[in-house]
């Protein structure tokens, strides 16, 4: 997420600022008006950047199998991805374009015409009237020659082939591609001859050795780029069991991509929204119910000791996750979705963000990643606990607003049982509001919307562990809550900590081969570093009258070890 405000505020912000410039020019002798303001404009030129760039492009291509099998479920296709495009355009509304859509369809080898192809086009509405135009004309149908007589594989090679051309565009950051189809691709290694007889097929020996989907999926993913596949599953009315005959295909394009977790899957239910996947999910958190006091938490830290965890869902939570981004951070990428407690059928549902690393090798797919940043939002919830409470038994004069930390929790997926291909992900609540970032892990302090009592915290949090740790990278949402009072929600920290990991053996010993490494993730630089940039941005500094460490840090600092 990008800390970014909405453009209305942003504009309202520049105008006020623009009237501060013309009274500090009409008072020659008021320099320091001249410099409050310079870093003010300066300030918000940066947000204001990253609030157009918060999507870094976004490319949507829809792969189709536009064959007569599909004919049935044309208009509601056709029309679910209207929808998504009216979403998109919502969604994205400010960023001038950077969202754009293309469209592929795909037919049979001996059918005219054999490709559909539309590229991308941007979400203004100039090209989404274009791309609606093109879609409402799309045939769905097999001609087929008198040559040849039609069979239900269809050519889903040459439909994977045409999605890495380069007359498409491609060219934003981000790269998706979406394909919907109901039959699977020629040769026997795609499918269960047995699942349908009545089948048949032209070419049973088409690849045989998988060579050919290899080359065409590593090549939309390695050198196209294409961040996410996903793959939704039309049931064909004869199937047996109500079971798509593209699963076993799937399966193929797991192994053949060379990253399982590149490629997701679901069956789309046609009373929802076919962007939103519902999928069984495993959900665990940390336990931090048998700490006593920071004290606690230390003495793990010095050992090497990680947090444990523990399932909190139950075995029927299943969870929709919406195909594309919404937000793209530096390491990690942002969803929409819906978690069912009880699933899909049963009572209770909650609008959710799931977070997920980045990375096109997939390295980052590792359960110890995830759980190390759950376990660093975990220590920042604690913290923030026993901050609030000293600040209102120490100093509640000063009214400090309460800090907070939203829930982080470990999704686990496992496709088709299948640990091979086990997804993770980090899921929080969704808030609405704008996402500000407060402080950075090196010393940058939001001096344009201050919030003294989060700059304290991290100076609270650094001395209260006797300059063990410190809770930085402050940043969240802002809103109204049911009091009429602003409340920051925040998420994503980053702890700066002197302490290093040690991995151990499959004996529990300290590993004599494993080097060890900074306890925390997020730690973007060494701790030594990191604890000096904020300390000097911080303690005891006043810039342009702005005084950062003030009454809170005086109020609390000397007291704060009585808290552990």
């Amino acid at each position: 997420m990008a800390d970014s405000m909405t453009i209305p505020e942003l504009e309202a912000m520049l105008a006020r600022l623009k009237v501060d410039k013309a009274n500090s020019a009409s008072q020659k002798d008021d320099s320091a008006s001249r410099k409050a303001y310079e870093k003010s404009a300066a300030e918000l030129k940066r947000k204001m950047q990253l609030c157009l760039n918060v999507s870094n492009g976004n490319d949507v291509l829809f792969l189709l199998d536009v064959t007569a099998s599909m004919k049935p479920h044309r208009d509601r296709v056709v029309g679910m991805i209207d929808r998504m495009i009216t979403s998109l355009e919502k969604m994205f509304k400010n960023t001038k374009g950077n969202i754009r859509i293309g469209v592929v369809g795909y037919r049979d080898f001996h059918l005219t015409p054999r490709y559909e192809r539309m590229s991308f086009k941007p979400v203004t509405s100039e090209g989404t009237a274009e791309v609606r135009q093109w879609l409402n004309n799309l045939v769905f149908t097999t001609e087929a020659t008198q040559q040849h007589q039609p069979d239900y594989q269809e050519d889903v090679h040459g439909g994977l082939e045409k999605a890495a051309d380069p007359l498409l565009g491609w060219s934003n950051e981000y790269r998706t591609i979406i394909h919907i189809a109901d039959a699977p691709g020629h040769g026997t290694r795609l499918y269960d001859p047995a699942d349908a007889p009545w089948m048949g097929d032209l070419e049973p020996n088409y690849d045989q050795d998988g060579s050919q989907l290899a080359a065409l999926l590593l090549k939309l993913r390695v050198d196209v780029k294409v961040q996410k596949f996903m793959f939704v599953h039309i049931v064909h009315q004869y199937a047996k069991d109500r079971l798509p005959f593209t699963l076993t295909m799937v399966e193929k394009f797991r192994i053949a991509c060379g990253n399982p977790s590149w490629i997701t899957e679901v069956e789309w239910d046609e009373d929802e929204d076919m962007g939103l996947a519902a999928v069984s999910v495993e959900l665990s958190q940390n336990n931090m119910g048998t700490f006593r006091g920071i004290d606690d938490i230390m003495g793990l830290i010095k050992k090497g000791v990680h947090l444990s965890y523990e399932k909190v869902s139950g075995p029927g939570a299943q969870l929709r996750v919406a195909p594309n981004p919404f937000s793209k951070g530096q390491n990690r990428l942002a969803y929409y979705g819906r978690y069912y407690p009880n699933g899909v059928a049963g009572l209770g549902m909650e609008e959710v963000v799931l977070k997920e690393n980045e990375s096109a090798s997939g390295s980052d797919n590792k359960a110890r990643e995830y759980k190390s940043q759950m376990e660093t939002q975990s220590v920042a919830i604690y913290l923030a606990k026993q901050f609030n409470r000293q600040a209102a038994e120490s100093c509640p004069r000063l009214a400090v607003p309460e800090i907070t930390f939203i829930k982080v929790e470990l999704v686990a997926i496992s496709w088709g049982g299948s640990t091979t291909g086990s997804k993770f992900l980090l899921m929080e609540p969704l808030l609405l509001g704008p996402f500000v970032k407060h402080s950075s892990n090196d010393g940058w302090v939001d001096l344009v919307d201050l919030q003294r009592h989060l700059h304290a915290f991290s100076h609270w949090t650094y001395e209260v562990t006797e300059k063990l740790l410190m809770v930085v990278d402050l940043q969240g949402v802002k809103f109204i809550n049911s009091d009429d009072k602003m409340e920051i929600r925040l998420t994503d920290p980053a702890i700066h900590c002197t302490e290093k990991d040690k991995p151990k053996d499959k004996d529990g010993n300290v590993s004599a081969t494993v080097p060890p490494k900074l306890y925390f993730t997020g730690n973007m630089m060494a701790s030594r570093d990191g604890f000096g940039r904020f300390i000097d941005s911080h303690v005891d500094k006043q810039i342009d009258d702005i005084v950062v460490c003030g009454d809170i840090c005086s109020a609390m600092l000397p007291r704060c070890l009585e808290r552990r």
